[in-house]
């Protein structure tokens, strides 16, 4: 968007609204706040407070249970990055809600956000509040930045949780006059100490010295290396009747220089999101060393006074009479009787010095001291979060750190209710000023948790091609998501099928970055690691009974490979199937084997049977016969009788014979069948050839 100078009188009139905007009360906050940093730092006592103690005789030592509680609450809601989610506010899209999350993932790993992201969480913890603003770089990337409790000034009036109701939201900017001239091209009044008239009466009210020279103090330094750069945000109603408002950005340089830049109409809210633990409807919220500072220094204290206790237990006092002290010197003395091993010698008349030992404290204080350090504990995390194990209670399982830090989580609801809505706040600024700055044909680079990078264009134009049907599908979804209707689709298309001309003037955008019609939230407990492991153990027992596929619990994996295990997964998968196919298989064949034995022993049962069978009526014929025969030779008397009857005898035998084969080969065919032998048959045939010869 194009910037422009306005007049000077402009500079004033915003000088004039920043001034009520820097009361007493913001003044009093801004110190409380940098009271609370250097308290985390360690500098818990004020002059006068180490003052009394060195009177008293006490160290001035700090116990600094702080910085250790408020690294653990940081890293405990900062564990992982938040999840967004693409609510549509109309029809569901889910690919429009799919490229939404791919942009929100570039824009956070192009800031370093996870830093980023931590930072501005432990300075609300610290500070009282930090802020987060979204910003379009000079390298044409959307980045979000930290700023601090003193980088921004916001209307007093302000009671929107999100400061979304302020009439001006202000970021302040210390730079060097060399930067701000080179960037705004500005001359050397910017230094000048000559105000203006209008400056006189409305903002300065009468030309006393001291107020002009806190005003002066306000602009630049007083070295004249360093002016303060103030970025003035602000809703300006265009259409008063249907409240239709931009965002405006009015830089100030000094107090004569105003630029004016106009935001693109579809960024909605301000760029600049506060995070903070609590506090009331006003911009002036609460840190969580606020809170904490008061039993922080009670604890200082009881150490000091129980080691200035052990001191006076081992050292006591003494007490000298004057005339008593060798030639008056009493450092001297006091130098020589306090040497362990010492000679000391009184004159005739000099009595010994009175030792007062110190009396133990008592066991009420103590305890009073227990009490301060569970309090602590109670206001902040358990020990076992902070990494100090409970040894009283023995192990403690993974399971029960996971329920000990949800339950932490829990008390800290307040604290984590403004995380959600700052991180969705800072998902819709982030998308609306992707879709106000990123340029046609954006080429944008996602890398995933192992470091592979991913490539695809937004707001990318293309040309329809009725003839190829992924060109068809494209343009009928591009045109869905612009709301048309289906015959209107449909007739664009027919259209374009008979007219070549008209289907070349014909373009559609793919990966549009319009995201107007999309609300983004943060999944409740998504920075909690407490979440991802919660999300693991549902997806296994949704394994457990069917429900989904055994790989999605790897998609909730807490690992860095996850990609790698899927792979691997699938590849175990397809292997285990290849190998249940062939176990299968190899069944198959086992049960058919078993059938095929089980048919041929059959089979050689009713073989053995009816050769027993045949070779039992063999015997039987052949006893039959030979006693037939010895009856009938001794009947016949002639000799040419009995040749006939042998001949007889032999044709009967061979019939006989023929007839016991077939039998033989009857019985014999189911066996040939299952061995796949054609070879007795014709070994029986060749016997019987045989015998007839004979």
């Amino acid at each position: 968007m194009s910037i422009k100078k306005l007049d000077p009188k402009e500079a004033s009139i915003v000088w004039n609204k920043l001034n009520t905007y820097d009361s007493p009360v913001a003044e009093v906050w801004r110190g409380q706040c940098l009271e609370n940093r250097k308290f985390y730092e360690g500098e818990q006592s004020t002059p006068e407070e180490r003052e009394r103690i060195a009177e008293r005789g006490q160290y001035d030592i700090t116990i600094n249970k702080i910085r250790k509680a408020i690294k653990g609450m940081m890293g405990l809601v900062t564990s992982s990055i938040p999840k967004f989610k693409l609510i549509p506010v109309g029809e569901n899209d889910e690919l429009k809600a799919d490229l939404g999350n791919k942009l929100l993932d570039w824009a956070w790993n192009g800031t370093e956000g996870l830093h980023i992201y931590r930072s501005a969480v432990k300075s609300a913890l610290i500070d009282n509040m930090s802020f987060l603003q979204v910003i379009y770089s000079k390298d044409k990337r959307v980045k979000f930045v930290n700023l601090e409790y003193d980088d921004v000034i916001v209307d007093p009036n302000s009671k929107d949780p999100l400061f979304s109701d302020a009439e001006m939201i202000v970021v302040r900017r210390y730079l060097p006059i060399k930067v701000v001239r080179k960037m705004y091209d500005v001359g050397d009044d910017i230094l000048s100490t000559s105000l203006p008239e209008h400056y006189r009466t409305e903002i300065l009210g009468n030309t006393i010295d001291m107020r002009k020279q806190n005003f002066l103090g306000k602009v630049y330094s007083s070295d004249g290396q360093y002016v303060n750069v103030y970025e003035c945000y602000r809703k300006e109603y265009i259409d008063n009747k249907d409240y239709t408002y931009q965002i405006v950005k009015e830089t100030i340089l000094g107090y004569m220089h105003v630029f004016r830049e106009e935001l693109p109409l579809v960024i909605r809210e301000y760029p600049i999101i506060p995070i903070y633990v609590e506090g009331y409807a006003n911009p002036y919220k609460r840190g969580e060393v606020h809170f904490l500072k008061d039993i922080q220094k009670f604890i200082n204290k009881v150490y000091g006074v129980t080691i200035l206790n052990a001191q006076l237990s081992s050292s006591p006092k003494a007490f000298v009479r004057q005339r008593d002290i060798p030639r008056g010197n009493l450092e001297d003395f006091q130098a020589d009787y306090n040497k362990p091993g010492s000679i000391n010698v009184l004159s005739d008349d000099a009595d010994p010095p009175i030792l007062v030992q110190g009396q133990p404290l008592n066991n009420a204080f103590f305890s009073i001291y227990q009490d301060a350090k569970q309090e602590f504990n109670n206001l902040t995390l358990p020990p076992e979060m902070l990494g100090y194990s409970n040894h009283s209670a023995g192990y403690q399982s993974s399971s029960s750190l996971l329920e000990m830090k949800e339950n932490t989580l829990d008390s800290m609801k307040d604290f984590i209710s403004v995380i959600e809505m700052a991180c969705s706040r800072l998902g819709l600024v982030t998308l609306q000023y992707i879709q106000g700055y990123v340029e046609k044909n954006t080429i944008i680079n996602i890398s995933d948790m192992e470091g592979r990078i991913k490539s695809f264009k937004v707001n990318q134009e293309q040309g329809l091609d009725v003839n190829n049907d992924q060109s068809v599908a494209q343009f009928i979804q591009a045109m869905e998501q612009q709301g048309a209707p289906d015959e209107e689709i449909q007739e664009i298309l027919a259209k374009a099928k008979e007219d070549a001309d008209y289907m070349e003037s014909l373009t559609y955008i793919i990966n549009e970055t319009d995201f107007s019609m999309f609300d983004v939230r943060v999944i409740p407990g998504s920075y909690s690691p407490t979440y991802m492991m919660a999300m693991l153990k549902l997806m296994i027992e949704l394994v457990n009974t069917g429900s989904v596929d055994p790989s999605v619990p790897l998609d909730y994996l807490p690992a860095p490979n996850k990609e790698e295990l899927k792979q691997r997964f699938d590849t175990i998968n397809m292997l285990n199937g290849q190998v249940s196919a062939l176990e299968e298989e190899l069944e198959s064949i086992k049960r058919l084997l078993e059938d095929r034995n089980k048919k041929m022993m059959d089979n050689n049962l009713r073989t053995i049977e009816a050769k027993a069978k045949i070779k039992y009526d063999k015997t039987l014929q052949e006893q039959r016969i030979k006693q037939f025969r010895a009856k009938a030779m001794e009947l016949i008397k002639g000799k040419e009788q009995q040749l006939k009857f042998e001949k007889l005898y032999n044709d009967y035998t061979v019939s006989l014979e023929r007839q016991m084969f077939r039998e033989k080969v009857s019985a014999n065919d189911e066996q040939q069948q299952a061995i796949g032998n054609d070879t007795l048959e014709s070994m029986m045939y060749e016997e019987l050839h045989n015998k007839e010869n004979e």
